[in-house]
């Protein structure tokens, strides 16, 4: 009887060994997944940045007809992500120490007040959420198509960056406040080399030259042309 609980225990033990080991190799199948799908997703940066960098527009699977954005005749879509928050960074004035003093009678129904402070304004921002719409990279412009629809040109943005709601932008103007797209910190990053890129390009007067992205030959380490595939 004492040999048979044993060898219950025994096998049980075996048994939450197997599911301990079976539980970590699918740990590690999923992290190696993902590790190889963000690698995909870099090369891919990687050659639209490239072709960018040539003077060419990618080719990123956007029909420009399909998305409510203006754009000017050799204005080219490179992406379009829906349901993103935008926000705004809003200055709030308050009055901080106001005081109504103390109300004193000096004479038979009359008094006067004294002590009184008006106070000292203060200034503080406020992230102001100003809805959910669609967010639009073109090679001219950032867009965004919600409670407010816009465009930023690119050659009017004096700052972008990742920040930890998204992405943020400053634009070159006059009392200028950072707004804010909430995108995906891969999504945001992305976006901050586009615009980068995009500053320094000049894509000439007329209709620019197309690159297939999933083609596009990037030069490997030592020289060697290194084509990356889907």
């Amino acid at each position: 009887m004492l040999r048979g609980f044993r060898q219950k225990l025994q096998d049980r033990g075996e048994r939450k060994e197997q599911e301990r080991q079976e539980a970590a190799e699918q740990a590690r199948l999923a992290w190696q997944t993902e590790q190889e799908e963000r690698r995909r997703q870099q090369e891919i940066r990687d050659r639209v940045l490239a072709i960018i960098q040539e003077g060419k527009v990618p080719e990123m699977d956007i029909q420009s007809d399909s998305v409510p954005f203006k754009l000017q005749r050799t204005e080219k879509m490179l992406l379009a992500v829906e349901n993103i928050p935008y926000s705004e960074m809003r200055v709030k004035r308050e009055i901080h120490g106001r005081s109504a003093g103390a109300s004193v009678r000096v004479a038979r129904g009359m008094s006067v007040r004294v002590g009184g402070s008006r106070g000292t304004p203060v200034e503080t921002d406020v992230l102001t959420p100003r809805g959910v719409g669609l967010f639009g990279l073109s090679t001219k412009h950032v867009f965004f198509n919600g409670e407010r629809t816009f465009r930023i040109p690119i050659a009017k943005i004096v700052s972008a960056q990742v920040v930890n709601v998204g992405l943020e932008i400053v634009r070159d103007r006059a009392s200028a406040q950072p707004e804010f797209f909430g995108l995906s910190e891969d999504g945001a990053e992305f976006v901050v080399d586009l615009i980068h890129a995009l500053e320094y390009v000049d894509f000439g007067r007329g209709e620019p030259e197309m690159q297939d992205v999933t083609n596009y030959v990037l030069m490997g380490d030592g020289g060697d042309d290194m084509l990356l595939d889907e």
